[in-house]
């Protein structure tokens, strides 16, 4: 699969995350299924990697995300990190222009670029 594709599919768990804690009754165990999918995703985007810069970054912005993820006080921050943070990554990775200013936008645009 490639890289784009991989992307792709992160934001759509994360998405599923976040539709399951928008509901009537939230539902964080099944949030909490896709945010896990969401967190195995970004790994597998190692698998894509071009060379040992590109891998060691990417690799550093997937354990900096898994560890921010463990502190978070709910799974709400939890989808709102990963969905802004990783849209970062991918602008970042892609060398698209910064798209957004929010704080873990920033933060994840600036980790993939070594920029922090």
């Amino acid at each position: 699969m490639e890289m784009e594709d991989l992307f792709q599919d992160l934001f759509r768990l994360i998405e599923k995350a976040s539709d399951a804690l928008k509901l009537d009754t939230p539902c964080s165990i099944t949030a909490r299924a896709y945010l896990r999918m969401a967190e195995d995703a970004t790994f597998e985007l190692l698998g894509e990697v071009l060379d040992n810069d590109e891998y060691n970054r990417l690799r550093a912005v997937c354990d900096y995300s898994q560890n921010y993820c463990l502190k978070a006080d709910n799974w709400e921050m939890v989808a709102f990190f990963m969905e802004m943070f990783w849209k970062g990554v991918y602008d970042g990775f892609f060398g698209n222009s910064k798209e957004d200013d929010h704080r873990y936008y920033l933060r994840g645009y600036a980790k993939i670029r070594h920029r922090d």
